[in-house]
């Protein structure tokens, strides 16, 4: 006889596998105009949470976007827009647009790993990419995406559990509601080691990319870097999470030498910014 479990398990996995068709009946540049448009985010985005079970982590392969072919575990409901490959794509263009064979990345806040998958197939083996994620768990969880997909040449990838602030030391770390919104502060309960981009880039070499998205510790970070703005051989992709950092991280950067602009601006006033060496 089947097993209840199975019984559930199975109508889990369809459910993922009818979401997921779901979202691939739209090209991903109308996917996500449709996506802007509050009505989408009312009643579109509900109903096809409905069709995914919460908290339901597993492996599943990515099936669309730059990543296709990889294998992530991932929740499917949380982070279904990486599965199809619509995450990011503003990102994704830069990514490929900066970033060369045997070129030096670091993803700062590395989180699952769908950026540093990207960076590592570009780069190849003959390239770095150092990928910081402080949070144990979703550490954890990283180094098994890495694990799983050498074929991404995810041997070049270098995973350091820390998180990047201005100066060396130890931290704090609060967990957030999800696994991609765990930040540094004081009232967290987890200690973790914090380290530089200047430090960093003592250790590998000044990068050509820098991809940030530590959940506010954006201007510490960049404080924290003063030899590699100095460099001017770094663009970087910054989300700065409320107008005032974006704000602040701009002015930091701009002192610096550094040329910025918006790719995306969020909803709630969250940004990604793009950052470049003037010339």
């Amino acid at each position: 006889m089947v097993k209840a479990a199975e019984l559930v398990a199975g109508a889990r996995a369809a459910s993922l596998r009818l979401a997921i068709a779901a979202f691939r009946m739209l090209p991903r540049p109308i996917y996500l105009r449709v996506k802007a448009t509050p009505s989408f985010n009312r009643v579109g985005r509900r109903v096809l949470d409905t069709m995914i079970p919460p908290g339901r982590w597993s492996v599943i392969e990515i099936v669309g976007g730059p990543l296709r072919g990889a294998r992530m575990e991932l929740d499917g409901r949380v982070h279904k827009e990486m599965v199809v490959g619509y995450h990011e794509p503003h990102i994704v263009r830069v990514i490929e647009a900066q970033l060369r064979r045997g070129g030096l990345a670091f993803d700062v806040g590395a989180h699952l790993g769908y950026f540093t998958l990207l960076m590592a197939r570009i780069v190849g083996d003959e390239g770095k990419v150092v990928a910081l994620e402080p949070d144990p768990k979703v550490f954890a969880i990283l180094g098994g995406n890495l694990a799983r997909n050498p074929g991404f040449s995810a041997g070049c990838v270098i995973p350091v559990q820390a998180a990047v602030g201005g100066r060396e030391g130890e931290a704090q770390f609060a967990e957030g509601l999800d696994s991609s919104t765990g930040k540094l502060s004081p009232e967290g309960r987890t200690a973790v080691l914090v380290t530089t981009l200047d430090r960093l880039s003592r250790c590998f070499g000044v990068p050509h990319l820098v991809k940030m998205d530590i959940e506010g510790g954006e201007v510490e970070a960049i404080r924290g870097a003063q030899s590699v703005l100095a460099a001017r051989q770094t663009t970087f992709v910054i989300e700065a999470h409320t107008p005032t950092l974006d704000g602040e991280c701009r002015a930091l950067l701009d002192a610096g030498g550094y040329a910025c602009e918006h790719l995306w601006r969020g909803p709630a006033g969250a940004t990604h910014i793009l950052c470049r060496p003037r010339e």
